[in-house]
């Protein structure tokens, strides 16, 4: 599927350049935000056809990111996959319930 739109967001700069890189090479079409509100910037001219979600971000978190994102009719079909170093059974089963699917890193 090389071409999609993919929209990456991570608080570490490191993992968003090297997951760029990456799916770029792959032809990808990527953009990048390094915090929830950043990606609501972007989402409101690029539309991904996925998100890679951290969920532990600075200020809104992943989730609430997400929830916002399946709530509104223009991003609602979007899939979102979620990644993180560190979240409990209950958060994992919170976020099953917004449309998250799961990445363990």
């Amino acid at each position: 599927m090389a071409g999609e739109p993919i929209l990456i967001v991570d608080d570490n700069l490191a993992n968003l350049k090297l997951a760029r890189l990456l799916l770029e090479h792959e032809g990808y079409n990527v953009r990048t935000a390094a915090d929830a509100e950043a990606a609501l910037e972007i989402l409101k001219t690029f539309q991904p056809q996925l998100i890679l979600m951290d969920i532990q971000l600075p200020g809104m978190d992943g989730l609430e990111l997400t929830r916002r994102l399946k709530s509104n009719s223009t991003t609602r079909q979007v899939t979102i996959l979620a990644f993180y170093r560190l979240c409990d059974e209950e958060r994992r089963r919170e976020s099953r319930g917004g449309g998250v699917r799961w990445f363990y890193r």
